[in-house]
């Protein structure tokens, strides 16, 4: 088990609204993107392709991110670092897990109510997922 310190609530809906400006600028990126398949007009309503294309993108950012350094750019703002709950690397199966369960429970932001009531202060997508969210020392 690791020995660490672990992130408030506050804290991680902070990371979190710092990841939501990044994830907004994908989205004007990548709905261009669907503009330049579409010939320069407007994409039509209910167009399932584009919608699945659409939340690609914030599942692809967190997915890389997590897998590259375990921390979104938010969440390297506030000193937060997702680990997997055995110590080991972040591997595919784990990151699949916690998008998962974090697309269930953490849109409404209900998995976060698991920070209030679990003594490591660990989200319930955390719980899902196998993973620990922990909090970096100040350099």
């Amino acid at each position: 088990m690791l020995t660490a310190e672990y992130p408030s609530l506050w804290r991680r809906l902070l990371a979190l609204l710092y990841d939501l400006v990044v994830i907004t600028a994908l989205l004007f990126v990548a709905g261009f993107i669907g503009i330049i398949f579409t010939g320069g007009e407007a994409v039509q309503s209910g167009n399932i392709a584009f919608q699945l294309w659409l939340s690609l993108v914030p599942a692809g950012y967190f997915a890389l991110s997590w897998r590259k350094a375990g921390q979104t750019m938010g969440m390297r703002s506030w000193r937060l670092r997702i680990v997997s709950a055995d110590g080991a690397d972040m591997r595919w199966a784990t990151i699949g897990r916690r998008l998962i369960s974090g697309a269930l429970l953490g849109l409404p932001l209900i998995g976060f109510l698991g920070c209030l009531y679990q003594a490591q202060r660990q989200s319930w997508q955390d719980t899902l997922g196998g993973t620990l969210t922990v909090l970096l020392p100040k350099d």
